[in-house]
């Protein structure tokens, strides 16, 4: 009896540790993609807050007109004057 209960004993213990080795070894593959992971989100936290820093700016009133006509863009009412230097 003594020799059953042993067996199921060192048994429960096996299948625990294997169970136990194959729950380190997931951890270890989730923490590298984790690592990958962070290191793709990075650069897109960097051109999120560009993006926020452009929305900001471009919110304030008469803003975004200036960049137009810096572009070559006139209001409808507007006539364009363009002036081509000699060469």
């Amino acid at each position: 009896m003594k020799f059953l209960f042993l067996l199921v004993l060192i048994l429960a213990t096996a299948a625990f540790s294997f169970q136990l080795y194959r729950l380190i070894q997931q951890m270890s593959e989730l923490k590298l993609e984790t690592a990958k992971i962070n290191q793709q989100i990075m650069p897109m936290e960097q051109e999120n807050q560009e993006l926020m820093a452009d929305l900001e700016y471009f919110q304030k009133p008469g803003r975004l007109v200036n960049e137009l006509r810096k572009s070559g863009y006139a209001l409808p009412d507007e006539k364009m004057l363009i002036i081509v230097p000699d060469k």
